[in-house]
């Protein structure tokens, strides 16, 4: 008993000492919610609401949501957006993430694939995420992309994280992109 107990404390040790210490971050997020998902962003980034005509008309998407870091460096905040499009046919979110990071390979510039690795998202559904260093095109900076595929019913949502060039890790945006739950 006390042997199982032991293994029991250590096991317990061991996975909060492997957690995210940097609390900071988990307590300075707040809740966002729409009619179609819910999903947790920095409380330091602010929503746009494309009022002012800033962000661009995406073909075959609409904008879910933008959200932009108040911090600007070299002429960038980090930001995340999350697009949606209706599909005509079901199919899996990991799927998709594996055919739009095919398709981000092809259309982006300078595309160089970092990081692949699986994602469970907070409501049980499991997809693929994509860390990658690219361009928009040839007049945009390389940048730091953090991407990943959610597929609720008969739609799609792309989620992506831009981020400057020198950030080191990227754990705490996948930790992020986890909190998007369909409704």
């Amino acid at each position: 008993m006390i042997k199982k107990i032991t293994i029991l404390v250590l096991s317990l040790f061991l996975l909060v000492s492997c957690w995210d210490t940097d609390v900071s971050w988990w307590t300075g997020l707040k809740a966002f919610e729409n009619n179609d998902f819910s999903m947790y962003i920095p409380n330091s980034w602010i929503i746009i609401n494309n009022d002012d005509k800033v962000l661009p008309k995406p073909k075959n998407w609409e904008i879910s949501l933008a959200v932009s870091s108040t911090d600007i460096n070299y002429w960038f905040s980090n930001n995340l957006l999350v697009l949606k499009q209706k599909l005509n046919k079901e199919t899996t979110s990991r799927k998709f993430a594996i055919i739009n990071n095919v398709w981000a390979a092809w259309e982006y510039k300078n595309y160089t694939l970092l990081e692949t690795k699986d994602i469970s998202f907070w409501d049980i559904d499991n997809s693929k995420v994509y860390v990658f260093e690219a361009k928009y095109n040839e007049l945009t900076p390389q940048l730091k992309f953090v991407q990943t595929s959610v597929v609720c019913w008969k739609t799609w949502y792309l989620l992506t994280i831009a981020l400057a060039l020198d950030t080191k890790t990227t754990d705490k945006y996948v930790d992020l992109l986890k909190t998007f739950r369909c409704k």
